[in-house]
């Protein structure tokens, strides 16, 4: 099965979530000290895998997308909605 990578970063804080289908292998919280420390810490708390996909929200997402090459940005509040749809359909 393919492993997805979920990256939020805000101004505060970026999140990270590692999914295999429908189920969170891995997941990570740090406090936004500068983007790219920030991130190659967070991918380092990680299990070690293969990843298919790489989407990319919140203030920092363009910057990040590139920082690591990500598929797909997107808003927050479209993340929301999608999450909601899938949830409550």
């Amino acid at each position: 099965m393919k492993y997805y990578l979920g990256i939020d970063v805000g101004s505060v804080s970026v999140k990270f979530a590692l999914l295999r289908g429908d189920e969170l292998v891995g997941k990570a919280y740090l406090k936004n000290k500068g983007l790219i420390a920030t991130v190659q810490n967070g991918l380092k708390q990680l299990p070690k895998v293969k990843v298919s996909g790489v989407g990319v929200t919140g203030s920092g997402k363009e910057f990040v997308k590139a920082l690591v090459g990500a598929d797909y940005t997107n808003t927050e509040i479209m993340a929301h909605v999608v999450a909601c749809l899938k949830e409550y359909p």
